[in-house]
C-alpha cells in the first residue's frame, strides 16, 4: 500500500519517472502475495494504467484498464463501485485518446450502472459521471 501511495504522490507531482518503478513493484508484490485475480491487484493495474494515461502511453494503459475491469467484474460483480470505477477509468482513457465511439459506449454503460435506483450505494459515483458526461459530450460535439 505504501508503494502505491508514494507512486500516486509522484504521479500527482508529475514525477512519472519516479512513480512508474514503484507502481510496477507494487503490482509484482500483489501478484505474488494475493494473486492476479484479487481486487487489490486490479487496483494496482488501474494505478499503473492511470500513470500511463498521464504519460500519453495509451497503448500501455488500455490493456491494463481492461484487465482490471475484468478482474472487478469476476470478483466483485458488475454492480460494485470498483467495477463502475473501472468503467470510468476506461472512459477517461478514451476521452484522452479522442475515441468518440468508445467514450459514448462507456458513458452509456456507466449511466446504466450508476443511475439505477436499486443501487443507491453507487450514488457517490454520480458526480464523477457528470464530469465524464460533460467531457464526453464536448468530445462528441467536436
Amino acid at each position: 500500500k505504501s508503494l502505491n501511495n508514494l507512486a500516486t504522490l509522484y504521479t500527482t507531482m508529475g514525477a512519472y519517472e519516479k512513480a512508474q518503478p514503484l507502481f510496477l513493484r507494487a503490482k509484482k508484490i500483489l501478484s505474488k502475495t494475493l494473486g492476479e485475480e484479487h481486487p487489490d491487484f486490479a487496483k494496482s493495474l488501474n494505478n499503473l494504467a492511470a500513470l500511463y494515461t498521464n504519460m500519453g502511453a495509451y497503448e500501455k494503459a488500455e490493456p491494463l484498464f481492461l484487465h482490471a475491469k475484468e478482474i472487478c467484474a469476476n470478483t466483485l460483480g458488475e454492480e460494485h463501485p470498483r467495477y463502475v470505477g473501472s468503467l470510468k477509468n476506461l472512459a477517461w482513457l478514451y476521452i484522452a485518446m479522442g475515441d468518440r465511439k468508445a467514450v459514448s459506449f462507456k458513458a452509456k454503460e456507466i449511466r446504466a450502472k450508476t443511475l439505477d435506483e436499486e443501487h443507491r450505494s453507487l450514488i457517490a459515483e454520480v458526480p464523477g459521471v457528470c464530469v465524464l458526461y460533460f467531457q464526453a459530450m464536448s468530445l462528441l460535439l467536436k
